[in-house]
């Protein structure tokens, strides 16, 4: 017998980082977007946040400061609002999130530190 366990937006929180944090936005806020999945897409972009959750909360250890996620997930209608934004942007499924940390240094610094200890991600920006 298989089961399927729920998996719900509290299970995003990790030691440093509130599941809200995934789904915030400044920009949803301000054209008043619910940014949460579908529930017919909530199952899989859940699935994938946990491991970038899991993800962030390595790099947090690494860098041995605070990361503050600046884009998390983005809904359809949130992503399409945004200038520039993929229309495939991995953030749509879960497996993107922008970050900073100002405490460590610029995003060139952090990107270096988190490749020198093995850090492993599909792509990688420094913007800004």
């Amino acid at each position: 017998m298989n089961q399927c366990t729920a998996i719900k937006k509290e299970d995003l929180t990790r030691p440093n980082f509130h599941w809200l944090d995934f789904f915030r936005s400044n920009t949803a806020e301000k054209l008043g977007i619910q940014n949460y999945p579908d529930p017919v897409d909530e199952f899989i972009i859940l699935d994938n946040l946990m491991s970038t959750a899991d993800l962030l909360q390595e790099c947090r250890d690494i860098l041995g400061c605070a990361i503050f996620i600046n884009s998390g997930y983005r809904c359809l209608l949130l992503n399409n609002a945004l200038p520039g934004a993929s229309k495939t942007s991995d953030h749509m499924k879960g497996l993107a999130s922008d970050i900073r940390s100002p405490s460590f240094g610029s995003p060139e610094d952090i990107m270096k530190k988190l490749h020198s200890a093995g850090v492993e991600v599909d792509q990688c920006f420094c913007e800004g």
